[in-house]
């Protein structure tokens, strides 16, 4: 029996948990581990179903590898205690460990066919442990795959007239995590709508979870859009006159709202997961995360419920189309907003590709409105302060 100084497992379950944690490492990892560098046959099955899933091109997520290998709790706990960002760290363990196990075979098979005179084989075979180096120099080519650029190369990417400088600094893509963060009421469902809208125009087919504003009051909104002005707003009129409910129905006839479906039946996340998977969207809008409920995790605590979910919606959601969630920010309000007062969950930050701050300035009787890009993973960009110019039509126009 191997000593525990050949086998580390805790590494072993870092890496695991790391690649259900953010899928995306895998393709760095696969060129560096095989599944006969873990030890424990567990670990060593699971690695292979991960390969597996991922040269089919289907998501590498809980629900997925699980269904497989079942262990759904064992997969669980590998998340929720993995840290991804030592993830090179428990790669490099896990393959020396590999390799010391290897050499010490080598170096038993050299000594039985010294005894047996052997030396010419022996010579031979003492050359394998050459061999035994742990190399990461993956080049950067050698991630990217034929069916990697057949991806990108029909992704979709969306503008909005209103917010030009926002959509051409964060693109709207499939693969974005993006949030926009704001304290109550500061205009975050609104901003949302704003890009919906716009989208809707281009042929996006959008999927909007609402856990807070009811059908109602998504088709207040709508009708505001469409049929108010700067002078008059429905706001101001009473809403449940005939006249407005006529024009609901007029307006649910234009050819862009049959690519708008509407969510609001349950906040269990695994039930939004099963709707969100029977459609093909393109882009998916959820208002907001801290309203979401995920059972598994419940009785962890609200921290590492909320960081499940938003794992969740990198893994699961955003694979295949661009997601935007609504977030709340803390209700300390301190001069210059960070990432850290995003509430409940760091994991929030950590997933996210990007993050627009929102904010609401009190003036008197009147208010304005500004953003700013906190967090551009993929480009990088960032942005001070931008204003923003808003009518009762409900429309935000960056000035």
């Amino acid at each position: 029996m191997l000593q525990e100084t050949q086998f580390n497992e805790e590494a072993e379950r870092q890496v695991l948990g790391s690649l259900l944690f953010e899928d995306v490492l895998l393709d760095r990892v696969k060129n560096i581990l095989t599944s006969n560098d873990f030890e424990d046959i567990g670990n060593k099955e699971i690695y292979k179903i991960m390969l597996n899933i991922n040269k089919k091109g289907d998501p590498l997520d809980l629900a997925n590898v699980s269904s497989i290998a079942g262990r759904r709790d064992y997969l669980m706990a590998l998340m929720a205690n993995c840290v991804p960002a030592n993830l090179d760290y428990y790669v490099k363990i896990v393959k020396i460990k590999s390799l010391n196990r290897r050499a010490k075979v080598i170096g038993m098979e050299i000594e039985q066919l010294a005894d047996e005179g052997k030396l010419e084989e022996a010579k031979k075979k003492s050359i394998e442990l050459d061999k035994l180096i742990f190399r990461n120099d993956v080049t950067f080519s050698d991630l990217f795959t034929p069916e990697d650029f057949e991806r990108i190369s029909k992704s979709k990417r969306f503008y909005s007239d209103h917010l030009r400088i926002l959509t051409h600094r964060i693109p709207f893509i499939r693969g974005e995590c993006i949030y926009i963060a704001g304290r109550t009421s500061t205009g975050k469902t609104q901003m949302a709508i704003n890009l919906t809208l716009d989208f809707l125009l281009q042929g996006a087919k959008i999927g909007y979870i609402s856990l807070e504003m009811g059908k109602e009051q998504m088709m207040i909104r709508l009708l505001n859009w469409e049929f108010g002005s700067k002078a008059i707003s429905i706001y101001d009129i009473d809403i449940r006159k005939q006249e407005w409910w006529n024009m609901g129905r007029e307006l649910l006839k234009q050819k862009k709202f049959k690519n708008f479906y509407f969510y609001q039946s349950s906040n269990d996340f695994s039930d939004i997961i099963s709707w969100i998977d029977a459609h093909d969207f393109d882009v998916v809008f959820i208002d907001y995360i801290q309203l979401l409920r995920d059972k598994d995790y419940s009785r962890l605590g609200r921290n590492a419920e909320i960081g499940a979910i938003a794992r969740r919606i990198r893994q699961e959601v955003s694979k295949k189309r661009c997601v935007v969630v609504m977030s709340q920010m803390n209700r300390t309000k301190p001069e210059e907003p960070d990432l850290s007062q995003i509430r409940d969950s760091g994991e929030i930050e950590q997933t996210a590709t990007s993050v627009i701050f929102i904010d609401r300035q009190e003036e008197g009787e009147s208010f304005s409105f500004k953003y700013k890009i906190l967090k551009n993973q993929t480009y990088g960009t960032l942005s001070g302060w931008i204003n923003l110019d808003f009518n009762k039509t409900g429309e935000f126009k960056e000035a």
